[in-house]
């Protein structure tokens, strides 16, 4: 017990201590390899090999990219993201939107502004329409925003209102629409709580067994859930270490109205080439691509 409450109280002062005097300096990349592959379902070697050939966004001055989402356009098979942009001197993020196509990046422009802080664009398809849901637990608000050919968001569609769910991640599965999320609190990286619907317009069902799982490991969301040869594989962060430190890949067993059972089977830890070595806590899938985030540790500057 005694060796437990040492640790705990130097995690505490170590963390106190990086917090005060650094800050996570993020960036969005992508990779030529499927989500399976990047996930470790296909082995340690294809996964280092995948990790080690990210593209990175140009970093900005200014603040920093995370979160990325995407879809393939139909017109040329380029790559539309969506992700936070974080601004410093703000101390609030935005959605942002840029292309990838041919190995480049194109250029940032605004997709979503608020005056509250806003990230995490899940990006969802319906009827070959796309359209994104960030996180807006700062204005209470879960809600769905059709884009333009640019990206730009033009239409809101509330799903939770009043809600502070935070990185509210959905997939279809046995017929029903079902949503994973955290809620701000101080347990927002460690409960997770699940709601269920016939369709995205709802109504919405709070789970019997809400908070489904308490892990700092496995609980928060962290990218698209994907299936692979029948079964379905949830994404999470690892904030055992840090927040963001990495990502845990849940095998989910059980999913219904009334159970829920997962198991980690693999984990994506930090890039350790292209300097964001740091953290990494989002994953998601475009096509037979996927996008990732990575965090460098870097000195807060005097505003």
């Amino acid at each position: 017990m005694l060796h437990f409450l040492w640790k705990t109280v130097r995690k505490f002062c170590t963390n106190q201590i990086t917090y005060r005097f650094y800050r996570q300096d993020w960036n969005v990349g992508t990779i030529d390899a499927p989500i399976t592959v990047v996930a470790g379902l296909s082995g340690r070697e294809l996964q280092s090999q995948a990790l080690s050939s990210v593209h990175w966004m140009e970093p900005t001055q200014t603040g920093f990219y995370a979160d990325p989402f995407g879809y393939e356009q139909d017109t040329d098979g380029s790559i539309r993201l969506f992700f936070e942009t974080f601004d410093w001197r703000a101390g609030r993020g935005e959605i942002g939107t840029a292309t990838y196509s041919n190995g480049r990046f194109g250029p940032v422009t605004t997709a979503l502004s608020a005056n509250t802080h806003l990230s995490y664009p899940f990006v969802i398809q319906e009827a070959g329409r796309p359209s994104f849901i960030p996180e807006h637990a700062a204005a209470r608000d879960v809600s769905r925003f059709n884009t333009d050919s640019e990206g730009v968001a033009i239409a809101k569609t509330t799903i939770f209102p009043k809600s502070e769910l935070i990185d509210t991640t959905f997939v279809n599965w046995d017929g029903i629409t079902w949503a994973f999320a955290t809620i701000e609190a101080e347990t927002s990286n460690t409960h997770l709580y699940i709601y269920y619907a016939n369709s995205m317009a709802g109504p919405w069902h709070a789970h019997l067994l809400n908070p489904v799982k308490t892990d700092v490991r496995s609980a928060r969301p962290a990218g698209t859930p994907f299936v692979s040869e029948g079964r379905l594989y949830r994404p999470a962060q690892d904030c055992a270490t840090h927040y963001g430190s990495a990502i845990t890949i849940n095998e989910i067993i059980k999913l219904s109205k009334t159970e829920f059972e997962e198991h980690i089977i693999s984990r994506v830890a930090p890039v350790p080439y292209g300097g964001y070595a740091y953290g990494l806590h989002t994953i998601s899938k475009v096509g037979g691509r996927t996008l990732i985030d990575g965090a460098k540790k870097s000195l807060r500057m005097p505003r």
